[in-house]
C-alpha cells in the first residue's frame, strides 16, 4: 500500500511539470502573445494556448526567442539558445549573468519499475525513482551559442575539469581552483561568480 501511495504521489507531482501556466512569448519578429505555456521536448518546443480551454499551439526556435513563465509566483525567463555541437536550440534559464552568462535546463521524470536478471532465480524487480536533472551551459558576451560544461544528478557527465579549465583557460587563477579540485563541478555556479567578478575584461 505505501508503495502505491509513493508511486501516486510521483505521478501527481510529475503530471505538474507539463502543465501550462501563464505565459508571454516573444517572437523573433518583435510581437508577443500572452496566454498559458509549457516547455516540451526535452526544452526544444513551446505548447501554447491563447486561452485554458483553446486549442493549443506548437512553437519552436524558428518563430521564438523567448519565453517568460510564471512558476512559482514568479517570472522565469527562457532563451533559446544554439548548444554546440547539437542540431535542435533548447530554452534555457540564465541564472547568473555576466562577462560569462550560465545557464540551467532540468529534466525531469520518473522510471517505472524494471526486471534486472536473465530469466533464472537471481532476477527480481527493482523499484522505479523520480529523477531530476540540471544541465548547465554557459556563454560569453552573451553569445547565441551555449557550451555545455556539467550535469548535477548523473553519473553519465563529461570531464568536467578538463572541460572547464579549456573555457576558462583567460582566468590562470580559476584554472588552478579547478585543477586543485578546490572548485568542482557542483560548484559551477561560484565559478562563473569567480570569473566574472575577477577576471572578466
Amino acid at each position: 500500500m505505501k508503495k502505491l501511495l509513493f508511486t501516486l504521489t510521483l505521478l501527481i507531482t510529475l503530471s505538474s511539470f507539463g502543465q501550462d501556466q501563464k505565459a508571454t512569448i516573444y517572437f523573433r519578429n518583435g510581437t508577443e502573445l500572452k496566454g498559458f505555456a509549457s516547455i516540451t521536448d526535452s526544452g526544444s518546443k513551446i505548447r501554447f494556448k491563447k486561452a485554458e480551454k483553446s486549442k493549443k499551439i506548437i512553437y519552436d526556435s524558428q518563430k521564438v526567442d523567448k519565453i517568460v513563465i510564471r512558476e512559482n509566483d514568479k517570472d522565469v525567463l527562457y532563451q533559446y539558445k544554439i548548444i554546440k555541437n547539437k542540431k535542435k536550440p533548447l530554452l534555457l534559464e540564465p541564472i547568473k549573468e555576466g562577462k560569462v552568462t550560465l545557464y540551467k535546463i532540468v529534466n525531469q521524470g520518473y522510471n517505472s519499475s524494471i526486471y534486472t536478471g536473465n530469466g533464472n532465480s537471481s532476477g527480481g524487480w527493482s523499484n522505479g525513482n523520480y529523477y531530476s536533472i540540471s544541465s548547465y551551459y554557459v556563454s560569453k558576451d552573451n553569445g547565441n551559442i551555449v557550451i555545455h560544461l556539467g550535469e548535477k544528478g548523473t553519473i553519465f557527465t563529461k570531464n568536467f575539469k578538463k572541460a572547464a579549465s579549456e573555457y576558462f583557460n583567460d582566468c590562470h587563477i580559476l584554472v588552478e581552483k579547478i585543477q586543485s579540485k578546490e572548485l568542482k563541478k557542483r560548484d559551477i555556479v561560484e565559478i562563473v561568480e569567480y570569473y566574472n567578478e575577477n577576471c572578466a575584461k
